[in-house]
């Protein structure tokens, strides 16, 4: 974080020596270690905070596009089934109908009977 050398604590020490006294430097040292330490935990909290809100953002932005393509696969298939509902209304239009094909089957066997009837005379 600080770009702090060996002179300048060195002479942070030498200050606070003499700006505090022997007798009540160790306490103070201890304090401004436990402030220092709940400094450095304080930060990393809000760093992770920070990560996290821009993890959030990040999947927001996945999430929006996911369902942008969803849209988009949703309108491509309903414009896949109208066409094939399309083709297959065509298609059972040029098929001939249920009667046609029955009519057709009952006047074929008779054609053939009559060939059958005209080979064995």
């Amino acid at each position: 974080m600080f770009d702090i050398g060996f002179w300048e604590v060195m002479l942070i020490g030498v200050v606070a020596l003499i700006v505090v006294g022997p007798e009540r430097l160790p306490a103070v040292a201890r304090k401004v270690g436990l402030l220092l330490g709940r400094l450095k935990a304080k930060a990393g909290g809000l760093r992770s905070d920070f990560e996290r809100e821009f993890k959030t953002d990040e999947l927001r932005e996945m999430l929006s596009e996911q369902e942008e393509e969803l849209r988009n696969l949703r309108v491509m298939m309903q414009e896949t089934q109208s066409r094939a509902e399309a083709e297959a209304r065509l298609a059972a239009r040029k098929l001939p109908t249920a009667e046609q094909t029955r009519g057709n089957a009952l006047a074929a066997p008779s054609a053939d009977a009559s060939k059958d009837d005209s080979d064995e005379r």
